[in-house]
């Protein structure tokens, strides 16, 4: 606030002035800290027009500004990124009435974390920053996977247990749903009745066999005073057995025991009925007088699965999450020592493959076209509503997915089985131009399905890259070849366009020079073989100096391999002259 006071002077005899000597009127209420881009009339700006931008109410210089700057700040503003950026007057008599607030404002990356800035300056409105933010688009919450079970609120007789979720998978940004459903889930345990007898093994699950465990009555252990074998028959008959087979007292589970209070004592029996029985819920007994039981079983029973449930909530909105569904082996419960049923409790499969903040195109069985045929726009999973779609709206998103251009669009319920199954994500997709960052889109919607967007889009052909380099000589000499490849990927054929026209492949002559023998490898005392028209190798040149009666080779193993061929042409037992110099050598005799 601000406040102007008044002063009052009495001339004698005179009256107090009426009314307050102080008056307060409200300034500075732009918050603190906070970015905005204003149009001419200082309105925020909701949509990628360009605005002043402003800083606590007042002007930002723009001397150090850059990309980083303009991103970290329209994505500090809650935007996706700068669209542009420039210093100048836009709305001349409004950034006139401001404050340049804000200089030297510099950042490393895109974070706005890593800005420094200055609050004194040495700028003039010319130097105003002005701004526009490419808006991204609204994103959904969606629940991420519950947590683990709380303890169950009663041992017996039926009780509660919750777990939670959150909506961070991922949660609502830029407008977008919040999750629907709740944050937690309520569940029942322990429904067991009370006053119930459970035999059971070291983890505390009920036994299925006739081997000896530990008798449990209302989750705590019974005590083996009075405890008699009509005690053990009647205790075994209430589980459904037919009869004890052994029973006796100690310390067969201490880590289980220790963990259970004692809950029933003297129990003392007439008969092999529990209606005989008497017992008592005081004891003055410890853990190594619990009673250990082993019942006879009945015809065993093998357990049967019942059908699967319902899909559990997709852990991702986007992006690709998981699911499952679980079974249970009660159709009928493994009894008397039965089989547990065989295969897996729980199914997984992958859900909302989709990515985020993207649309596609499905046929009439959600599956994604990879063509150019008329499909279902979708967006996140779900449809989009046609208001404000126009011509641009439709070449802007078919560029938005890869393709070149839209062929034609229409709304309806073309695909109503499948459309009444889906929600509608996204209404108003108002584009000025052909290109995405010239569009605006909304989440709320007044729409049914009638009006969703179907959309055909045109294919991409493909396109020649340019040629590599040639590959090497495929001969020295006497004619070779070399070939150049270029591959058809800018652009690659998408959806159904077509293929590159032309070869892949140019070809080319080289090393045309006609072959001779290597006056490095031999010399010729004889005839001048060079003249020879046949020599295309080296094993040419050899046979033909062999032939020579005067051919002396410059190295030792070039020499064997020519008297060699000498002695085999002319039948001839022929070697190297010992002591002859390397340089100089000639076949013997």
């Amino acid at each position: 606030k601000q406040w102007y006071q008044r002063r009052v002077a009495i001339t004698a005899g005179g009256h107090d002035c009426k009314g307050n000597d102080t008056e307060a009127r409200e300034c500075n209420s732009d918050i603190c800290g906070y970015f905005e881009t204003v149009n001419a009339k200082g309105n925020k700006i909701y949509s990628q027009e360009e605005g002043v931008l402003l800083y606590e109410g007042g002007t930002v210089c723009s001397d150090g500004f850059d990309n980083h700057t303009a991103n970290a700040i329209c994505r500090e503003m809650g935007h996706h990124t700068a669209i542009s950026f420039r210093g100048g007057i836009l709305y001349g008599d409004l950034q006139r009435q401001r404050l340049i607030k804000l200089d030297d404002l510099s950042c490393k990356n895109d974070d706005w974390t890593t800005c420094t800035s200055e609050r004194a300056h040495d700028c003039t409105h010319e130097q105003d920053v002005v701004l526009a933010c490419e808006l991204a688009l609204p994103r959904d919450g969606h629940w991420s996977e519950y947590g683990k079970w709380t303890r169950c609120t009663a041992q017996c007789g039926g009780g509660t247990r919750n777990r939670t979720r959150s909506c961070n998978r991922p949660s609502p940004r830029y407008g977008g749903a919040n999750c629907e459903g709740n944050a937690t889930e309520v569940g029942e345990c322990n429904a067991f009745q009370c006053k119930e007898f459970r035999l059971v093994d070291e983890f505390g699950e009920t036994k299925t066999d006739d081997q000896l465990g530990l008798i449990l009555y209302e989750d705590g252990t019974v005590c083996d005073d009075q405890f008699n074998n009509h005690s053990a028959n009647a205790i075994c008959k209430e589980l459904g057995y037919q009869k004890s087979v052994e029973w006796s007292t100690g310390i067969l589970y201490d880590d289980l025991q220790y963990s259970k209070k004692i809950k029933l004592d003297d129990v003392n029996c007439t008969s092999n009925a529990w209606s005989s029985c008497n017992s008592s819920t005081i004891h003055n007994c410890d853990h190594t007088e619990d009673v250990l039981l082993a019942c006879e079983t009945a015809t065993k029973r093998d357990g049967g699965w019942t059908p699967y449930g319902k899909w559990s909530v997709c852990s991702a909105g986007c992006d690709g999450g998981n699911q499952t569904r679980a079974r249970t082996c009660t159709n009928p419960a493994p009894k008397y020592g039965g089989a547990e049923c065989v295969g897996d409790k729980k199914q997984s499969r992958a859900c909302n493959t989709f990515k985020c903040n993207e649309f596609y195109l499905v046929d009439s069985t959600g599956t994604v076209i990879e063509d150019d045929q008329e499909g279902l726009l979708m967006f996140e999973g779900g449809t989009v509503c046609n208001d404000k779609w126009s011509n641009n709206s439709a070449n802007a998103v078919c560029r938005n997915i890869g393709r070149h251009a839209a062929l034609s669009y229409r709304n309806g319920t073309i695909f109503k089985d499948l459309q009444m199954k889906l929600k509608i994500k996204v209404d108003s997709v108002k584009c000025s131009g052909n290109t995405w960052s010239t569009c605006n889109v909304t989440r709320e919607h007044n729409c049914d399905h009638s009006e969703d967007v179907f959309l055909a889009c045109h294919s991409v052909d493909g396109g020649w890259g340019v040629f590599g380099n040639w590959s090497d000589c495929s001969a020295e000499c006497g004619g070779g070849n070399q070939t150049k490849t270029r591959e058809c990927d800018t652009p690659a054929p998408k959806f159904g366009g077509a293929e590159c026209q032309g070869n892949s492949t140019k070809t080319k002559a080289c090393n045309t020079q006609e072959c001779r023998c290597v006056k490095e490898n031999y010399e010729y005392l004889g005839a001048d073989i060079k003249s020879v028209p046949d020599v295309n190798t080296i094993q040419d040149c050899l046979e033909i100096c062999a032939a020579e009666a005067g051919c002396v080779a410059v190295s030792q193993e070039i020499a064997t391999k020519v008297c060699g061929l000498k002695s085999k042409r002319f039948g001839e037992t022929q070697g190297v002259k010992e002591g002859v110099s390397s340089s100089n050598i000639r076949c013997g005799d």
